[in-house]
């Protein structure tokens, strides 16, 4: 009776692990928010990234065109993604994707939204590593990042996300990193300690367990996966860079000079909304 009963509860185990990884993007709750991403592949400027996506709303061409510049500048091409107006979006849809307007405002909502489409792109196309920018990034020094990601790759070959430089900055250009982490309702933080270390591997990069700013991110089809994974199957919870770094089993590496990072001055959509 006891092997037959281990051997039930073996079969039901194996059968709830074979229906999760068959679990189609499709019927997750924010597939259907999700904005198509009509732009086709083309050539990056690099023999490793497959596309680079600029996130950048209508309104904000401007933007655009003055980032691009800037990539352009360092040899590299984005391609630009119309981004979700979270400001536009209403308030029926609001509460269907969203758990709590205290955590987040509509143009937070946008920007995840935003992140999450082209992201569904590249696993679509089956992209095998993307870079994803915002509109706000300023690039400081030239850089070949397909060394950077053959490096990267011989140190740990399962990385998920590098970002292009070591922190995000306010302001004041003073590093802004996260202070205090909340979990979703019903899930826990262990060992909050663990998300404040970092190890520097060599002079060239940093494993990092937590940071801000998602606005220049390379990211492999492991980390796609896994983000995806994360947010598409229940309410939005925090902005995208509150939680991206709570997502199970992410790897995140910095690299420890400044390459492409933000311009901390240039205006924001996701907290305030400018018309």
């Amino acid at each position: 009776m006891k092997v037959l009963t281990k051997s039930l509860l073996t079969l039901f185990i194996s059968f709830t692990v074979f229906l999760h990884s068959n679990t189609t993007y499709q019927d997750a709750l924010i597939f259907p928010f999700l904005k198509e991403c009509n732009m086709k592949r083309s050539t990056t400027g690099s023999d490793i990234i497959n596309q680079i996506y600029m996130i950048n709303l209508e309104k904000r061409l401007e933007k655009w065109e003055k980032t691009k510049k800037q990539i352009e500048s360092i040899g590299y091409h984005p391609n630009r993604f119309s981004a979700v107006d979270g400001w536009q979006l209403d308030i029926k849809t609001l509460d269907k994707i969203r758990g709590s307007e205290k955590l987040m405002t509509k143009g937070q909502v946008g920007c995840l939204l935003s992140h999450l489409s082209v992201l569904f792109d590249a696993y679509q196309k089956n992209y095998k590593v993307i870079w994803v920018l915002e509109d706000d990034v300023v690039a400081t020094e030239k850089v070949d990042i397909d060394n950077l990601i053959a490096e990267l790759s011989i140190i740990d070959p399962e990385w998920d996300i590098l970002y292009t430089d070591a922190d995000s900055k306010n302001v004041f250009f003073i590093v802004n990193r996260p202070l205090f982490l909340i979990a979703r309702e019903g899930k826990s933080i262990e060992d909050p300690s663990h998300f404040k270390k970092r190890r520097k591997i060599n002079e060239t990069f940093s494993e990092i367990y937590s940071r801000y700013g998602a606005y220049s991110m390379i990211i492999s089809d492991r980390g796609v996966k896994k983000i995806l994974d994360y947010f598409l199957f229940e309410k939005f919870f925090r902005p995208y860079d509150d939680e991206l770094f709570l997502v199970p089993g992410i790897r995140q590496y910095i690299t420890n000079k400044e390459y492409i990072t933000v311009n901390p001055h240039s205006p924001s959509d996701t907290v305030k909304y400018y018309p």
